[in-house]
């Protein structure tokens, strides 16, 4: 045990000085590009297996590309732009993983002339309920 907590300390500032001026973020694409990677793998093992392991190897490793590549600034707006054209996509799936999760207590929906989302405890009867973007005024059961 000790001969490994020595090795880990002498390889530390090794590893700190190799990822020194490196990218090294674990960004939205970084994660997307691994658990798809692991997915297609995965499905290599029933179905077109060298097809889906060559994909799942190849995502895998654009992904270690990405989190060691010096260039920091390319990475960041790569990022930036998937998050831009992935915000409606995300903002939906929040919208209802939240909805589910909180099913118990709160009713979720959305503005009829807006469509902002809103919710409403559960088992209050019929509310009446305003809009805090378009302020429209309408009612809900709960």
């Amino acid at each position: 045990m000790k001969k490994m907590e020595s090795f880990m300390l002498k390889l530390a500032p090794k590893i700190i000085a190799f990822m020194r001026g490196r990218y090294g973020q674990n960004d939205l694409i970084n994660k997307c590009l691994f658990k798809t990677g692991v997915i297609f793998l995965l499905l290599g093992l029933f179905i077109y297996p060298r097809v889906m392991q060559l994909i799942g190897l190849f995502l895998i490793i654009l992904n270690l590309y990405r989190f060691l590549s010096k260039r920091i600034y390319v990475r960041s707006n790569e990022n930036q732009k998937f998050l831009k054209m992935t915000a409606p996509l995300r903002k939906k799936t929040n919208f209802y993983w939240n909805a589910f999760k909180n099913r118990k207590t709160h009713k979720y929906f959305h503005c009829k002339n807006c469509h902002q989302s809103m919710r409403v405890p559960k088992g209050r009867g019929t509310l009446k309920v305003t809009c805090k973007n378009c302020h429209e005024t309408f009612t809900v059961k709960s």
